[in-house]
Protein backbone atom coordinates (compact mmCIF):
# COMPACT_ATOMS: atom_id res chain seq x y z
CA UNK A 1 0.00 0.00 0.00
CA UNK A 2 1.54 3.93 -1.26
CA UNK A 3 1.92 5.89 1.94
CA UNK A 4 1.82 9.00 0.01
CA UNK A 5 -0.26 10.80 -2.98
CA UNK A 6 0.38 11.18 -6.43
CA UNK A 7 -0.77 13.18 -8.71
CA UNK A 8 -0.57 11.61 -12.33
CA UNK A 9 -1.40 13.39 -15.43
CA UNK A 10 -1.86 11.47 -18.54
CA UNK A 11 -2.46 13.74 -21.77
CA UNK A 12 -4.22 12.63 -24.51
CA UNK A 13 -2.11 13.31 -27.39
CA UNK A 14 -4.02 14.14 -30.77
CA UNK A 15 -6.87 11.92 -31.84
CA UNK A 16 -4.76 9.03 -31.07
CA UNK A 17 -5.43 6.86 -27.69
CA UNK A 18 -2.38 7.17 -25.82
CA UNK A 19 -1.53 8.05 -22.07
CA UNK A 20 1.56 10.08 -21.36
CA UNK A 21 3.04 9.86 -18.22
CA UNK A 22 4.51 12.99 -16.94
CA UNK A 23 7.55 13.49 -14.25
CA UNK A 24 5.58 15.33 -11.53
CA UNK A 25 8.62 16.40 -9.66
CA UNK A 26 11.09 17.44 -12.50
CA UNK A 27 13.60 14.46 -11.88
CA UNK A 28 13.12 13.07 -15.11
CA UNK A 29 11.76 10.04 -14.02
CA UNK A 30 7.63 9.20 -14.38
CA UNK A 31 6.19 6.28 -12.55
CA UNK A 32 6.37 4.06 -15.56
CA UNK A 33 10.28 4.32 -14.93
CA UNK A 34 10.32 3.06 -11.36
CA UNK A 35 9.90 6.42 -9.38
CA UNK A 36 8.64 5.70 -6.39
CA UNK A 37 8.23 9.02 -4.90
CA UNK A 38 6.60 11.08 -7.89
CA UNK A 39 5.53 14.24 -6.22
CA UNK A 40 5.90 17.78 -5.66
CA UNK A 41 5.39 17.17 -1.91
CA UNK A 42 8.65 16.53 -0.11
CA UNK A 43 8.62 13.14 2.08
CA UNK A 44 8.38 13.57 5.42
CA UNK A 45 9.80 10.43 7.88
CA UNK A 46 7.17 8.67 9.85
CA UNK A 47 7.11 8.87 13.65
CA UNK A 48 10.09 7.32 15.24
CA UNK A 49 12.46 7.53 12.14
CA UNK A 50 15.35 9.66 11.43
CA UNK A 51 15.50 13.13 9.39
CA UNK A 52 17.79 13.92 6.82
CA UNK A 53 16.28 16.29 5.07
CA UNK A 54 15.87 13.94 1.75
CA UNK A 55 13.20 15.68 -0.80
CA UNK A 56 11.05 14.79 -3.18
CA UNK A 57 14.17 15.09 -5.85
CA UNK A 58 16.38 12.84 -3.94
CA UNK A 59 14.32 9.66 -4.62
CA UNK A 60 14.48 7.85 -7.77
CA UNK A 61 15.88 4.54 -8.76
CA UNK A 62 19.07 6.22 -10.06
CA UNK A 63 19.59 7.17 -6.63
CA UNK A 64 23.46 5.78 -5.47
CA UNK A 65 22.70 6.33 -1.35
CA UNK A 66 19.58 5.32 0.60
CA UNK A 67 19.97 6.68 4.07
CA UNK A 68 19.16 4.83 6.85
CA UNK A 69 16.47 4.74 9.47
CA UNK A 70 14.55 7.60 7.80
CA UNK A 71 11.23 5.11 6.27
CA UNK A 72 11.93 6.58 2.90
CA UNK A 73 12.73 4.45 0.28
CA UNK A 74 15.17 6.56 -1.57
CA UNK A 75 16.44 4.45 -4.30
CA UNK A 76 13.14 2.75 -4.82
CA UNK A 77 14.41 -0.85 -4.18
CA UNK A 78 11.55 -2.29 -2.57
CA UNK A 79 13.54 -2.97 1.01
CA UNK A 80 12.75 -2.26 4.94
CA UNK A 81 14.95 0.78 5.54
CA UNK A 82 15.16 -0.21 8.80
CA UNK A 83 16.54 -3.53 8.01
CA UNK A 84 20.05 -2.50 6.68
CA UNK A 85 22.16 -5.93 6.82
CA UNK A 86 19.35 -7.34 5.32
CA UNK A 87 19.11 -9.82 7.91
CA UNK A 88 15.76 -9.94 8.94
CA UNK A 89 16.04 -8.21 12.49
CA UNK A 90 16.01 -4.39 12.99
CA UNK A 91 17.33 -2.14 15.81
CA UNK A 92 15.14 -2.39 19.16
CA UNK A 93 14.60 1.85 18.49
CA UNK A 94 12.62 1.00 15.04
CA UNK A 95 10.64 -1.99 16.06
CA UNK A 96 7.40 -1.39 14.40
CA UNK A 97 7.87 1.66 11.98
CA UNK A 98 7.07 1.02 8.20
CA UNK A 99 8.99 2.20 5.45
CA UNK A 100 7.09 4.19 2.90
CA UNK A 101 5.45 2.25 -0.18
CA UNK A 102 7.42 -0.81 0.78
CA UNK A 103 4.75 -3.59 1.78
CA UNK A 104 5.18 -6.00 5.13
CA UNK A 105 7.84 -3.29 6.66
CA UNK A 106 7.63 -2.37 10.02
CA UNK A 107 7.31 -6.21 11.14
CA UNK A 108 10.31 -7.39 11.56
CA UNK A 109 11.66 -8.03 15.29
CA UNK A 110 13.88 -6.15 16.68
CA UNK A 111 17.30 -7.17 18.44
CA UNK A 112 20.08 -6.01 15.56
CA UNK A 113 22.97 -4.90 17.53
CA UNK A 114 24.63 -4.02 14.36
CA UNK A 115 22.73 -3.49 11.72
CA UNK A 116 24.79 -1.03 9.47
CA UNK A 117 26.73 -3.33 6.57
CA UNK A 118 30.27 -1.47 7.99
CA UNK A 119 33.22 -3.89 8.71
CA UNK A 120 32.89 -6.06 11.81
CA UNK A 121 36.35 -5.40 13.15
CA UNK A 122 37.01 -7.25 16.44
CA UNK A 123 38.95 -4.92 19.16
CA UNK A 124 42.71 -5.13 19.63
CA UNK A 125 44.07 -8.42 21.55
CA UNK A 126 40.60 -10.13 20.53
CA UNK A 127 40.55 -13.22 18.64
CA UNK A 128 40.06 -12.08 14.72
CA UNK A 129 36.56 -12.97 13.53
CA UNK A 130 35.42 -13.05 9.85
CA UNK A 131 31.63 -11.48 10.53
CA UNK A 132 29.80 -9.60 8.53
CA UNK A 133 26.74 -7.10 9.85
CA UNK A 134 24.46 -9.87 8.63
CA UNK A 135 25.55 -12.36 11.03
CA UNK A 136 25.27 -10.42 13.72
CA UNK A 137 21.82 -10.42 15.47
CA UNK A 138 19.30 -12.07 17.75
CA UNK A 139 18.43 -15.07 15.77
CA UNK A 140 22.53 -15.94 15.62
CA UNK A 141 22.57 -19.53 16.84
CA UNK A 142 26.26 -19.02 17.21
CA UNK A 143 28.56 -16.70 19.11
CA UNK A 144 32.05 -17.15 18.60
CA UNK A 145 33.81 -16.48 22.25
CA UNK A 146 36.89 -14.50 22.32
CA UNK A 147 36.52 -12.51 19.73
CA UNK A 148 35.13 -9.67 21.27
CA UNK A 149 31.89 -9.22 18.78
CA UNK A 150 28.12 -9.34 20.64
CA UNK A 151 27.01 -11.98 17.86
CA UNK A 152 23.82 -12.54 19.67
CA UNK A 153 23.05 -9.66 20.76
CA UNK A 154 22.72 -10.82 24.38
CA UNK A 155 24.95 -8.02 26.03
CA UNK A 156 26.91 -10.57 27.40
CA UNK A 157 30.73 -10.39 27.76
CA UNK A 158 32.43 -12.35 25.31
CA UNK A 159 35.21 -13.00 26.73
CA UNK A 160 33.42 -14.96 29.67
CA UNK A 161 32.52 -17.98 28.43
CA UNK A 162 31.30 -20.32 31.58
CA UNK A 163 29.69 -16.88 32.72
CA UNK A 164 31.38 -17.06 36.12
CA UNK A 165 32.24 -13.42 36.19
CA UNK A 166 36.27 -13.63 35.47
CA UNK A 167 37.87 -14.09 32.27
CA UNK A 168 40.91 -15.34 31.09
CA UNK A 169 44.03 -13.02 31.66
CA UNK A 170 44.89 -13.10 28.28
CA UNK A 171 41.65 -10.67 27.43
CA UNK A 172 42.68 -8.74 30.43
CA UNK A 173 40.48 -5.07 29.93
CA UNK A 174 39.06 -5.59 26.07
CA UNK A 175 35.60 -4.78 25.99
CA UNK A 176 32.83 -6.38 23.82
CA UNK A 177 31.38 -3.83 21.10
CA UNK A 178 28.49 -4.42 18.97
CA UNK A 179 27.85 -1.45 16.57
CA UNK A 180 27.51 1.50 18.68
CA UNK A 181 30.98 0.61 20.79
CA UNK A 182 31.62 -1.19 23.78
CA UNK A 183 28.65 -3.15 25.27
CA UNK A 184 27.70 -1.92 29.09
CA UNK A 185 29.46 -3.61 31.91
CA UNK A 186 32.24 -5.63 29.75
CA UNK A 187 36.08 -5.23 29.97
CA UNK A 188 36.12 -5.06 33.40
CA UNK A 189 35.60 -8.29 35.16
CA UNK A 190 39.05 -9.58 36.54
CA UNK A 191 40.94 -11.51 34.76
CA UNK A 192 42.26 -14.13 36.78
CA UNK A 193 39.85 -17.10 35.34
CA UNK A 194 41.97 -20.29 34.68
CA UNK A 195 39.69 -22.43 33.45
CA UNK A 196 36.83 -20.50 30.91
CA UNK A 197 34.78 -23.61 29.28
CA UNK A 198 31.32 -23.36 30.12
CA UNK A 199 30.87 -27.32 30.46
CA UNK A 200 31.94 -30.41 32.90
CA UNK A 201 35.67 -30.29 32.83
CA UNK A 202 37.43 -33.30 31.62
CA UNK A 203 39.71 -34.69 34.65
CA UNK A 204 43.35 -36.67 34.26
CA UNK A 205 43.31 -40.12 34.58
CA UNK A 206 43.41 -42.05 37.70
CA UNK A 207 41.68 -38.83 39.42
CA UNK A 208 38.69 -38.39 41.21
CA UNK A 209 35.75 -37.32 39.15
CA UNK A 210 33.97 -34.12 40.93
CA UNK A 211 31.88 -33.18 37.73
CA UNK A 212 33.45 -29.76 37.82
CA UNK A 213 32.11 -27.27 35.80
CA UNK A 214 34.48 -24.27 34.21
CA UNK A 215 32.19 -21.53 35.96
CA UNK A 216 33.29 -23.36 39.34
CA UNK A 217 36.82 -22.78 38.46
CA UNK A 218 38.11 -19.18 39.07
CA UNK A 219 40.85 -17.33 41.65
CA UNK A 220 37.24 -16.07 43.59
CA UNK A 221 36.36 -19.89 44.12
CA UNK A 222 36.44 -20.80 47.86
CA UNK A 223 36.88 -24.46 47.51
CA UNK A 224 39.36 -27.07 45.47
CA UNK A 225 38.26 -30.10 45.89
CA UNK A 226 41.26 -32.53 46.09
CA UNK A 227 42.29 -35.09 43.48
CA UNK A 228 40.31 -34.52 40.53
CA UNK A 229 43.14 -32.24 38.97
CA UNK A 230 41.70 -29.40 38.71
CA UNK A 231 42.90 -26.16 39.77
CA UNK A 232 39.53 -24.94 40.79
CA UNK A 233 41.08 -22.11 42.83
CA UNK A 234 43.56 -21.18 39.96
CA UNK A 235 46.16 -20.97 42.87
CA UNK A 236 48.85 -22.78 40.72
CA UNK A 237 49.37 -25.51 43.38
CA UNK A 238 49.25 -30.01 42.94
CA UNK A 239 45.65 -30.56 43.34
CA UNK A 240 47.65 -33.82 44.69
CA UNK A 241 49.78 -32.46 47.55
CA UNK A 242 46.99 -31.03 49.69
CA UNK A 243 48.71 -30.28 52.93
CA UNK A 244 51.53 -29.03 50.55
CA UNK A 245 54.68 -31.30 51.76
CA UNK A 246 56.02 -31.85 48.92
CA UNK A 247 54.72 -35.62 48.71
CA UNK A 248 51.24 -37.05 47.31
CA UNK A 249 49.13 -40.20 48.06
CA UNK A 250 50.81 -43.17 45.95
CA UNK A 251 47.23 -43.34 44.58
CA UNK A 252 47.78 -40.44 42.41
CA UNK A 253 51.90 -40.51 42.40
CA UNK A 254 52.62 -39.32 38.73
CA UNK A 255 49.29 -37.61 37.80
CA UNK A 256 49.73 -34.01 37.09
CA UNK A 257 46.74 -30.78 38.06
CA UNK A 258 45.63 -28.81 35.06
CA UNK A 259 43.59 -25.63 33.89
CA UNK A 260 42.73 -24.95 30.70
CA UNK A 261 45.89 -24.09 29.38
CA UNK A 262 47.21 -27.66 29.80
CA UNK A 263 49.23 -29.30 32.73
CA UNK A 264 50.51 -27.01 35.21
CA UNK A 265 54.41 -27.08 35.34
CA UNK A 266 55.93 -28.40 38.39
CA UNK A 267 52.59 -30.77 39.20
CA UNK A 268 52.63 -34.53 38.41
CA UNK A 269 56.20 -34.79 40.00
CA UNK A 270 56.04 -35.14 43.22
CA UNK A 271 56.76 -38.49 45.01
CA UNK A 272 53.90 -40.82 46.24
CA UNK A 273 53.72 -42.09 50.20
CA UNK A 274 52.25 -39.34 51.95
CA UNK A 275 49.69 -41.43 54.33
CA UNK A 276 48.21 -38.47 55.35
CA UNK A 277 48.06 -35.62 52.59
CA UNK A 278 44.31 -34.27 52.98
CA UNK A 279 44.65 -31.71 55.90
CA UNK A 280 40.15 -31.82 55.96
CA UNK A 281 40.61 -35.40 57.07
CA UNK A 282 39.18 -36.30 60.73
CA UNK A 283 42.61 -37.70 62.30
CA UNK A 284 41.02 -40.18 64.20
CA UNK A 285 39.16 -41.90 61.44
CA UNK A 286 42.63 -42.68 59.63
CA UNK A 287 44.28 -43.40 62.97
CA UNK A 288 46.53 -39.84 62.73
CA UNK A 289 45.52 -39.40 66.28
CA UNK A 290 48.17 -38.59 68.86
CA UNK A 291 47.79 -41.59 71.83
CA UNK A 292 49.47 -41.48 75.42
CA UNK A 293 48.77 -37.69 75.93
CA UNK A 294 51.55 -36.45 73.04
CA UNK A 295 50.53 -33.34 71.03
CA UNK A 296 48.15 -34.25 67.96
CA UNK A 297 49.74 -33.95 64.58
CA UNK A 298 48.92 -31.96 61.37
CA UNK A 299 49.00 -33.70 57.94
CA UNK A 300 52.10 -31.57 56.46
CA UNK A 301 53.81 -33.51 59.16
CA UNK A 302 53.38 -36.68 58.23
CA UNK A 303 55.16 -37.93 55.19
CA UNK A 304 57.33 -40.67 54.00
CA UNK A 305 60.52 -38.13 55.33
CA UNK A 306 58.90 -37.38 58.64
CA UNK A 307 60.86 -38.44 61.32
CA UNK A 308 58.57 -40.95 63.87
CA UNK A 309 58.21 -40.06 66.95
CA UNK A 310 57.77 -42.86 69.23
CA UNK A 311 54.88 -44.04 71.37
CA UNK A 312 52.29 -41.71 69.81
CA UNK A 313 50.60 -44.58 67.65
CA UNK A 314 51.23 -42.22 65.11
CA UNK A 315 53.16 -43.89 61.38
CA UNK A 316 54.66 -40.42 60.82
CA UNK A 317 57.26 -41.44 58.32
CA UNK A 318 54.28 -43.45 56.34
CA UNK A 319 56.43 -46.81 56.12
CA UNK A 320 54.83 -49.85 57.46
CA UNK A 321 54.42 -49.88 61.04
CA UNK A 322 57.74 -50.16 62.71
CA UNK A 323 58.53 -53.18 65.27
CA UNK A 324 60.13 -50.48 67.22
CA UNK A 325 57.20 -47.89 67.63
CA UNK A 326 56.75 -49.00 71.45
CA UNK A 327 60.35 -50.69 71.65
CA UNK A 328 62.72 -47.92 71.39
CA UNK A 329 65.53 -49.79 73.06
CA UNK A 330 64.64 -52.52 70.24
CA UNK A 331 65.17 -55.36 72.58
CA UNK A 332 62.02 -57.38 71.34
CA UNK A 333 59.52 -56.06 74.12
CA UNK A 334 57.25 -53.29 74.04
CA UNK A 335 57.19 -50.11 76.71
CA UNK A 336 54.75 -50.85 79.84
CA UNK A 337 54.43 -46.90 79.90
CA UNK A 338 52.26 -46.56 76.29
CA UNK A 339 49.12 -48.04 75.10
CA UNK A 340 49.89 -49.99 71.41
CA UNK A 341 47.17 -48.83 69.02
CA UNK A 342 46.68 -52.27 67.40
CA UNK A 343 46.68 -53.99 71.00
CA UNK A 344 44.72 -51.74 72.96
CA UNK A 345 47.08 -52.06 75.72
CA UNK A 346 50.76 -51.43 77.36
CA UNK A 347 53.49 -53.95 76.43
CA UNK A 348 55.76 -55.63 79.27
CA UNK A 349 59.16 -54.14 78.95
CA UNK A 350 59.76 -51.72 82.44
CA UNK A 351 62.78 -50.12 80.97
CA UNK A 352 62.65 -49.40 77.18
CA UNK A 353 65.84 -47.18 77.18
CA UNK A 354 67.83 -50.12 78.29
CA UNK A 355 68.21 -53.31 75.86
CA UNK A 356 69.82 -55.47 78.83
CA UNK A 357 66.41 -54.66 80.74
CA UNK A 358 63.06 -56.98 79.68
CA UNK A 359 61.41 -60.06 80.85
CA UNK A 360 63.67 -61.97 79.14
CA UNK A 361 66.75 -60.94 80.76
CA UNK A 362 68.32 -63.28 83.60
CA UNK A 363 67.73 -61.33 87.03
CA UNK A 364 70.62 -60.08 88.19
CA UNK A 365 71.71 -60.61 91.70
CA UNK A 366 72.06 -58.08 94.44
CA UNK A 367 72.53 -54.95 91.80
CA UNK A 368 69.20 -52.81 92.85
CA UNK A 369 67.91 -53.70 89.21
CA UNK A 370 65.00 -55.54 88.18
CA UNK A 371 66.65 -57.03 85.19
CA UNK A 372 63.50 -59.19 84.30
CA UNK A 373 60.65 -56.58 84.77
CA UNK A 374 59.20 -59.20 87.21
CA UNK A 375 58.79 -56.46 89.91
CA UNK A 376 61.09 -57.88 92.29
CA UNK A 377 65.07 -57.98 93.55
CA UNK A 378 67.35 -60.95 93.78
CA UNK A 379 69.33 -60.52 96.75
CA UNK A 380 71.13 -63.87 96.44
CA UNK A 381 71.16 -66.95 94.51
CA UNK A 382 72.21 -70.38 96.39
Amino acid sequence: MKYFSIITLFLLIGCESKWEAVDQDGDGLTLADGDCWDSLTDPVPPPGALDHGVTALDISPDSVIDLPYDGIDQNCDGQDDFDQDGDGFIPVQFVGIKTYGVDNSGELAGGDCWDMPTDVVSPSGAEQAALTAADINIGSAVDAFYDGIDQNCDGADDFDQDKDGSIPALYDGIATIDENGDVENTGSAPADDCWDDDGVLPVPNGAVDNSITGAQVNTQSTEDLPYDGIDQNCDGSDDFDQDEDGYVPSLYEGIATTDESGVISGTGALAGGDCWDNPTDDPTSIDMDALNGFADLTAEQVNPVAVDRHYDGINQDCSEESPYEYDVDQDGHDSDQYIRRLEGNVGDDCNDDDNTINPSVAEGIADSLDQNCNGLELCYKD
